[in-house]
């Protein structure tokens, strides 16, 4: 499934029907703050739980995935296309490289975290990451060590553990970040099969 579609169809389809997160949890079951990692693509919801969440939002499962599962076989989204996504009140933007229609392996961003601001809280999410640094400085913290990333400098990690990104200049840094959420037969992240 691809998670980044599912949470902007979801939070489009909340917010066009004038619904808070707490408005959508009680009527739901879910909890407010599952319901915001869930449209923050930090956790895969399950089945049961998109199935509570349609019917809360009154509509079907099918018009949730409608054009998110068959991805084209080729896809060129030209730089002016590129699609800006906020998460949470971040001061970071995301800016999309593939379209959020169809369903992919990998979801790729490429992230611009300005100077000055606060460290954000250390997250996990399901899925491996990875991240080459396009400009900038960045302190990458992961579980209980950082690393210092500079242009050109690459990681690979499991999403799982905790982590978070601080920019600890006085310029802005820009990421290419790759997650790869998607499950291999076997259970296992496909970038480990």
């Amino acid at each position: 499934m691809n998670l980044v579609a599912l949470a902007l169809r979801l939070r489009t389809i909340r917010t066009e029907k004038g619904m808070t997160l707490d408005d959508l949890a009680k009527q739901s079951g879910l909890t407010a703050s599952m319901l915001c990692k869930i449209e923050n693509f930090r956790v895969t919801p399950s089945l049961p739980a998109i199935a509570a969440i349609a019917k809360a939002l009154g509509v079907t499962l099918s018009a949730l995935f409608t054009d998110i599962e068959d991805p084209p076989e080729v896809e060129v989204v030209c730089a002016h296309e590129r699609k800006l996504i906020h998460r949470d009140d971040s001061a970071w933007s995301y800016y999309a490289l593939l379209s959020n229609q169809a369903n992919y392996h990998v979801e790729p961003f490429i992230v611009e975290i300005p100077p000055g601001h606060p460290p954000r809280k250390k997250q996990s999410h399901e899925g491996d990451e990875f991240m080459l640094m396009l400009s900038g400085t960045l302190d990458f913290i992961h579980g209980d060590k950082t690393y210092r990333l500079k242009k050109g400098d690459s990681t690979y990690s499991n999403g799982n553990v905790e982590h978070t990104l601080i920019n600890p200049t006085q310029q802005p840094a820009r990421i290419l970040v790759v997650y790869c959420n998607q499950r291999g037969s076997d259970g296992r992240p496909c970038s480990r099969e």
